[in-house]
């Protein structure tokens, strides 16, 4: 591996341990220049390999009191990409991966209430496409 990408994949598990670190605490880590490690990043990122920086939500404090991990299973004749861009459409459809084993997909749901919960599930199983939802409401999160 190369030295310049080694730099690459340091920088990036320092971002995924704080998306907020600043690149000068970076560069210090590194022992690298501010600038060395700026030009890294937009690299990165114009090749696609950093899509975004994200926050991690401890949604029951801000009101979501459940919690799902959703399996989707999809009728054969499905279109695959149509039912994936259909699901994020629903807001409290927070993940989605299309997966392998019994289910298509697997989604990572948050939801207000039970009745929140029912009526997600309900939007959910009557996206074309869909053959049938399995909830699991997570009691907690590592």
């Amino acid at each position: 591996m190369a030295a310049k990408d080694r730099l690459a994949e340091k920088t990036l598990f320092l971002l995924m341990e704080n998306s907020r670190i600043s690149f000068r605490e970076i560069a210090k880590k590194l022992k690298v220049s501010t600038t060395t490690i700026s030009r890294v990043v937009k690299d990165l990122e114009d090749r696609g390999i950093i899509q975004g920086y994200t926050l991690h939500i401890d949604w029951k404090k801000i009101g979501f009191d459940s919690v799902l991990c959703v399996q989707i299973i999809t009728k054969s004749d499905a279109e695959v990409d149509s039912v994936g861009k259909d699901l994020r459409k629903i807001n409290q459809v927070k993940e989605i991966f299309y997966t392998t084993g019994d289910a298509s997909f697997s989604a990572y749901v948050v939801c207000k209430n039970t009745d929140d919960a029912a009526s997600i599930l309900e939007k959910l199983s009557n996206i074309h496409g869909v053959e049938r939802v399995v909830s699991h409401m997570v009691l907690k999160a590592y």
